[in-house]
């Protein structure tokens, strides 16, 4: 099995696009990545957060409640922080077996950010996380961005925000990521609107056969 390093690139380059897609590191010579600022503020009773089935994840939670949620049993477990994140941000997360994997970045042992990932999704895995968190979310009206091979669905009050996205391979293996954060901890790891409607663009251009400009990443 091909191991994903899963919180050591950005979500944009990595937790969503795929392995196969165009990305902006292609034909780009290395750069200093930049310092992630502190995290804005998060609002106390936000009502978003990342669910697995009736359980949920939510901000400025201690990590050990939020893998509670996300169990990882015979995980391999890492604490390597993004790029461009320094202390006093931290992270952890887990990797098992069967292509899935979930973690978290602290900022002074608060959860700011947390990620989980499917790397060999079902056809009809996408659309029953949107609906899981329709569900919980009634009260937000989804964003929805959609190109060839990808999908994305962006909720945000508050300053915070959460995304869920698809990614169909070139090999027709599915990959579905739902990621939460402050706004700018997702800014840094490439979770925006931005970057989806320009993934979208750099797809649909790749597959038509035309060059596109390198996506701009954090």
């Amino acid at each position: 099995m091909r191991r994903v390093a899963f919180l050591a690139l950005p979500l944009f380059l990595f937790g969503c696009q795929g392995s196969d897609a165009p990305t902006a590191s292609e034909g780009a010579s290395k750069v200093t990545e930049p310092v992630v600022e502190a995290p804005q503020a998060i609002p106390k009773d936000n009502e978003i957060a990342l669910y697995n089935g009736d359980q949920s994840v939510t901000l400025g939670s201690l990590p050990r409640n939020a893998f509670e949620v996300f169990p990882g049993r015979d995980a391999v477990v890492d604490k390597k922080l993004p790029a461009g994140f320094a202390e006093p941000y931290g992270a952890s997360h887990w990797e098992d077996g069967h292509d899935r994997g979930f973690g978290v970045i602290t900022y002074n042992g608060r959860v700011v950010s947390a990620m989980y990932q499917e790397n060999q999704a079902t056809a009809s895995r996408f659309d029953e996380l949107v609906a899981l968190h329709q569900k919980q979310l009634s009260k937000i009206t989804p964003e929805s961005f959609e190109g060839p091979r990808v999908r994305y669905r962006f909720w945000e009050s508050g300053g915070v925000r959460l995304m869920i996205c698809e990614f169909q391979g070139t090999d027709k293996g599915i990959k579905v990521t739902a990621a939460l954060g402050v706004d700018n901890v997702m800014d840094a790891l490439g979770a925006s609107k931005e970057h989806a409607k320009e993934s979208i663009r750099t797809i649909d251009a790749t597959l038509q056969g035309h060059s596109s400009p390198p996506v701009k990443t954090p």
